[in-house]
């Protein structure tokens, strides 16, 4: 597994059904990158002995020379301005020299091949070369080439671009620099194809590269920069297979890459955004990686949009459909408030590969509209998220109240061989229901629950680490223990709790034991271990800080009712059974400082401080004498004799029930009156770790 902080360089799934477990369909029909994108946009091949006929430009500071021309290519020319149109097929444009005011412009009804020999072309107040076709443009260079555009407000401006092609167009070879001074560098009104040229863009107002339908990239080498977004499809597709793409921008709500879906099979992506509301990389529609190295780094804070009177924030990938990363190597940083690494509005998958993400911004709150907020998250997803395969690391470092590391509006999956590792502040993982098959996954929080479902949480097969922060946070929690089911794998949930006992398992689903141990006291890096009875190892876990009054939660399918364990604290461990994550199985304890023995009663088995068992039957519910406390003035006994909720008075509401009124403009927010309260905020630790030294990180 690779580590964070050495990383700072399709298919669609459906959940079916309302039972427990979420039940997973394959979409065959949505794009896959080799079977279907690769094909559909082949890039065209130049065949030059279909070029017979050669037209030679050279340009000089004292005008143009023009070669014959053969018959069906016609010329105009005034000495700064050339029009050559051909009705002819086969004709090549061999262009040189060096000019500092001239541009060049070819229409031909055929396919057209242009090579740049060594040109040196300025323009001002023109495109400095347009090419047009109805057929598909090829161009190269031999030798290294600029062209420059200048904008002169002194004559008729009908600038585009330096480069404008219109219809289809392949830059074949060589290399070619080009400096944009009025709007792009580079416009193409078709699909743009990139291969084996090496080009190198900057100083565009505009976009750097334009395309009003695709760009693909196969091979050689794409530097560039721009004041807007760099690389812009407006309608189609960013395609890359090959060759080293490197964007960089400094200004506000100035995207690095843009189109209406991206698909990244292989080659070297660099990303480097440092304005507010500027995303890495972003698709109107999906956005797929399933090979190569893509590297994106957002360093823009958050900007506050008056007429939404919401925050517009930075993310590395930002999708508005899919995001389904199946392999690659991927690392992303979003250092600026409220920035993410991935934000999808509709689902995240990740299959295979190497995801890492570190976000280190905090919260964003507007000082006087509670509701407008930004906060920094690792994975954030408006839909569902899977993890399916492929090695996961997630790291955000912001001390802020919702900076959590993975949150899904609705349903998060693990299974396949996916490892998971999530750090956060907040939650580390946040979701609607969350469903573990297999795999390995760890949840670190600073300072609130590791894990922390909404809905349901169902667990039947891998290994699942939740270590939350003191109580009442816990290392795994669900609103409801009845919607909690155990049946198979490996749980260690570390933490506070709600009560006498941490969040358990009660749904009548539970098939594994239980064992929840209260009252925990043990230093940091310390061990807290569960053997049977000959002293073997089942599972132990290094403490990366310390328990005060905690709880620990075992569970594993490899216990046994009715039989004899141990539960022990330790200095070390002795074993070669390492799981990850500071997770261990086999082997003993060694340098025992606290231990008690026990013999489980029942599957969901509550262990106190002094050993004694108390037996929590699953689908029974919580019983009542275990349940936490209500909260602060939810009961005035006063009024009410501790009855809640008060009895329902005849012909009217239930007493006390009626809906505070609604909140004035000037009344305090959260004081009496106001409605609903706001959440209490998460209580403010210092972190002890950073990207250097993440807990139990492997």
């Amino acid at each position: 597994m690779s580590h964070i902080n050495s990383l700072c360089l399709c298919m669609v799934l459906l959940v079916v059904g309302c039972g427990k477990r979420a039940v997973l369909e394959y979409d065959e029909h949505v794009v896959e990158i080799e079977r279907v994108v690769r094909p559909l946009y082949k890039v065209p091949s130049l065949d030059e002995s279909l070029f017979g006929n050669r037209v030679y430009i050279e340009f000089s500071s004292s005008g143009v020379r023009v070669s014959a021309l053969p018959s069906g290519v016609t010329e105009e020319n005034n000495g700064k301005m050339v029009l050559l149109r051909s009705s002819i097929p086969g004709v090549e444009y061999i262009v040189g020299g060096t000019t500092p005011d001239a541009s060049l412009a070819i229409v031909s009804e055929f396919s057209p091949l242009v090579t740049l020999d060594s040109l040196s072309l300025v323009s001002h107040g023109e495109n400095a070369l347009q090419v047009s076709s109805e057929e598909v443009i090829f161009l190269r260079s031999t030798g290294n080439s600029v062209i420059s555009d200048v904008a002169d407000t002194s004559k008729a401006d009908s600038q585009s671009a330096a480069i404008k092609l219109m219809g289809r167009s392949v830059f074949c070879d060589g290399g070619l620099v080009v400096n944009a001074a009025r709007r792009s560098a580079i416009f193409c009104t078709d699909t743009l194809y990139l291969s084996g040229v090496a080009l190198s863009l900057s100083g565009a107002p505009n976009n750097a590269l334009l395309s009003n339908k695709s760009i693909v990239f196969s091979d050689g080498a794409l530097s560039a920069s721009s004041a807007k977004d760099v690389v812009k499809c407006k309608n189609g597709d960013f395609v890359m297979f090959g060759g080293a793409v490197s964007l960089s921008s400094g200004m506000n709500k100035a995207d690095g890459l843009q189109a209406t879906n991206v698909y990244i099979a292989d080659g070297v992506l660099s990303v480097v955004v440092s304005g507010a509301a500027s995303d890495g990389i972003k698709a109107k529609g999906n956005l797929c990686i399933s090979g190569g190295a893509v590297s994106v780094s957002v360093e823009g804070g958050a900007l506050f949009n008056e007429k939404k009177s919401d925050y517009s924030s930075a993310s590395c990938l930002k999708s508005d459909a899919v995001v389904d990363i199946s392999g690659g190597v991927c690392a992303f940083s979003a250092s600026g408030d409220g920035s993410k690494g991935i934000s999808s509005d509709s689902l995240v998958i990740v299959s295979g590969g190497s995801l890492g993400i570190v976000t280190s911004g905090g919260d964003v709150v507007h000082p006087l509209d509670i509701n407008a907020h930004a906060s920094s998250k690792g994975i954030k997803s408006d839909g569902n998220l899977y993890f399916l395969g492929g090695d996961i690391e997630v790291a955000v470092l912001g001390e802020g109240e919702r900076s959590e590391g993975v949150e899904a509006k609705k349903n998060v999956y693990i299974g396949g061989n996916a490892r998971v590792y999530v750090y956060a502040y907040d939650d580390a993982l946040n979701a609607m229901n969350l469903t573990v098959a297999d795999g390995h996954s760890y949840f670190y929080s600073v300072a609130n629950d590791a894990v922390d479902s909404n809905g349901r949480i169902d667990i039947d097969g891998g290994s699942l680490v939740a270590d939350g922060s003191f109580s009442p946070e816990q290392g795994v929690d669900v609103d409801d223990p009845s919607a909690f089911a155990m049946s198979g794998g490996t749980l260690l949930s570390v933490g506070g709790s709600m009560g006498p006992y941490p969040v358990l398992p009660l749904d009548a689903g539970t098939s594994v034991p239980v064992v929840a141990w209260s009252g925990v006291d043990a230093p940091k890096n310390s061990f807290v271990s569960l053997a049977s009875s000959d002293g073997k190892l089942l599972l132990g876990y290094r403490l990366p800080r310390a328990l005060e009054r905690g709880a620990v939660l075992f569970a594993s399918d490899n216990l046994m009712s009715d039989a004899e364990y141990t539960l022990a604290l330790s200095a070390g461990i002795d074993s070669d059974g390492y799981v990850g994550n500071g997770l261990y199985r086999g082997g003993h304890a060694t340098d025992v400082n606290d231990s008690l023995t026990f013999r489980l009663q029942g599957l969901i088995n509550g262990i106190s401080a002094n050993g004694e068992v108390t037996v929590i039957e699953p689908g029974k519910g919580f019983p009542r004498d275990m349940m936490p406390p209500p909260p602060p003035h939810a009961v005035d006994s006063a009024v009410h004799g501790g009855a809640f909720p008060p009895p329902m008075p005849s012909g009217g509401s239930p007493q006390g029930m009626a809906p505070p009124p609604f909140p004035h403009a000037g009344d305090t927010v959260g004081g009496r009156g106001a409605f609903p309260p706001p959440p209490p905020p998460v209580r403010k630790v210092k972190s002890e770790y950073g990207l250097g030294n993440l807990p139990n990180i492997d």
